[in-house]
């Protein structure tokens, strides 16, 4: 299936629109300290780190951590597929039960210690299996048996139940790898304080949620990064990152608003893109008060009219999806459309005993400022539920808070959220956010465990994408998701920034080089 990408005329989508903005600067400017330290390169990004322990870092900025730490393997960034990274070269000995790696002999830690397959091991195996409650834990706990490090460059994982993406998994999300040595001699709080990885960049200065300053790795393994210095901004507001960038204070700014990333385009000096990704926006429900009843989760989902969100909201480039994916995924269904049916809505409406005279009550969450529009899609949305018979009560909500309530079963009916599938494959969207043993499931269906599971050990990559593909469409017939769109990314930098876009929506900043 091809890649299509919308293009965005600025002219035709601002129609007018004035080119205006309120302006408030960063906090401060760069630190003394490093104020001399040669060519520096400054970010306004939407939100902090939420820990330094980088494989408990879920929902954190994998920018920033890719910066510091490195993993096993990364994705190609042209076309997402798996490349080695840390790992040299790897082969399964059997279906699916033995896995050899072999690592590099010439990656260091901050700190000079070497980074070893033993290090390896102490990260995905022995750390986790003493604390379950981390997130690589909850990747792989049950699926591992056992490491066996047979040198310092090679290690055999011993697979107690078959996992098909776990060459995928160790390329993405929080699958960093930890130093032994120096974790174990500082403790968890120790490392969490002074944090020490292999990658091109040293933690240098962090001041939380306002500033992570980052001091180049002159001994990189894979080249000396692109400057000598990388400062996040810690920018919450988007108005705030607009001005950061349209300042000069900012060289890139992330998450933006469509219409000013595209406004920001038409101004000397500065690049604005708004691109698709591999995130979807989606409403992850839970059938408990108002959603209990399937009629009016479908209602729901029938009073949504996602074009006229895209079009108000995102200039048309976001694609309306009726599963949980994006049109560029294997096992993605096209031809499976869950319509607009404001009529549909209203009459499930009734059937279970509400209309726009007698609402049904819900709680709504979202996020606000984190992706782009997050919070005006919402809004929209209520607006829609509210003319069938919906109302929705609608509250913010930033991503530590889904992190403290989900896992305490405290979520309300419907919360907005920002999915991104970083391996491109259907167990990372459907199979994560539904299945009910998933640490990300927000819904807790039997029916969904019963359909999901079995995939977890299926090698027969046909088989396995055709059960992704009914497993998709029947969660959302049943009403246990809302797919929404297809998300993008709007951002904008200055024109001298040689800044690569790439689909995962982890920039590299290690690589954004100067033209």
């Amino acid at each position: 299936m091809q890649n299509a990408v919308l293009p965005v005329s600025r002219r035709g989508f601002l129609g007018g629109v004035a080119a205006t903005s309120s302006l408030g600067l960063l906090p401060g400017l760069l630190p003394a300290a490093f104020a001399q330290t040669g060519s520096v390169l400054r970010i306004a990004t939407e939100s902090d780190v939420l820990t330094w322990d980088p494989i408990a870092a879920i929902g954190s900025r994998m920018p920033i951590l890719r910066s510091v730490f490195d993993s096993p393997f990364v994705q190609k960034p042209e076309d997402m597929s798996i490349i080695p990274h840390v790992v040299r070269e790897w082969e399964w000995l059997d279906a699916g039960h033995t896995l050899k790696l072999t690592f590099r002999d010439d990656v260091v830690f901050h700190n000079g210690d070497p980074l070893t397959a033993e290090d390896f091991k102490f990260t995905y195996f022995d750390r986790p299996q003493a604390e379950p409650r981390l997130a690589l834990a909850g990747i792989y706990n049950g699926y591992i048996s056992g490491i066996e490090v047979t040198s310092p460059t090679e290690a055999i994982v011993h697979w107690a139940k078959v996992m098909p993406i776990a060459i995928d998994w160790m390329g993405s999300l929080a699958n960093f790898i930890l130093p032994k040595a120096y974790f174990e001699s500082v403790g968890a709080e120790g490392f969490i304080a002074k944090p020490i990885g292999s990658g091109p960049y040293r933690l240098a200065e962090y001041q939380p949620g306002a500033r992570i300053v980052l001091a180049a790795n002159p001994d990189y393994w894979a080249g000396r990064p692109a400057h000598d210095t990388v400062i996040f901004d810690v920018v919450r507001e988007p108005s705030a990152r607009v001005a950061a960038v349209q300042s000069g204070q900012a060289d890139l700014a992330t998450a933006l608003p469509v219409r000013e990333a595209l406004r920001l385009d038409g101004l000397p000096g500065i690049t604005g893109r708004v691109e698709p990704g591999v995130r979807v926006f989606s409403l992850l429900v839970r059938d408990i008060g108002g959603f209990e009843d399937e009629r009016v989760r479908l209602a729901a989902h029938h009073a949504i009219d996602k074009q006229a969100l895209s079009q108000a909201l995102y200039g048309g480039v976001a694609r309306p999806v009726s599963v949980i994916g994006i049109p560029q995924m294997p096992s993605y269904d096209p031809d499976f459309i869950f319509p607009y049916d404001p009529e549909k809505a209203k009459a499930l409406l009734a059937e279970a005993g509400y209309g726009p005279d007698k609402p049904v009550e819900i709680t709504f969450y979202s996020l606000n400022g984190i992706f782009p529009n997050d919070w005006e899609l919402s809004r929209a949305i209520t607006g829609m539920w509210a003319r069938v018979g919906i109302n929705a009560k609608l509250e913010q909500m930033d991503i530590p808070k889904f992190y403290e309530l989900n896992p305490a079963g405290r979520l309300p009916e419907a919360v907005f959220w920002g999915w991104a599938g970083p391996a491109n494959d259907p167990e990372q969207f459907t199979g994560t956010l539904l299945n009910p043993d998933s640490q990300f499931s927000v819904i807790k269906r039997e029916d969904m465990r019963d359909k999901l599971t079995p995939l977890l050990g299926e090698f027969d990559r046909e088989a396995r994408f055709a059960g992704y593909t009914d497993a998709a469409r029947y969660a959302v017939e049943k009403g246990y998701v809302i797919p929404l769109l297809q998300a993008v990314e709007g951002f904008a930098y200055k024109d001298d920034v040689d800044f690569t876009y790439y689909p995962t929506g982890y920039y590299e900043p290690w690589r954004i080089g100067r033209k």
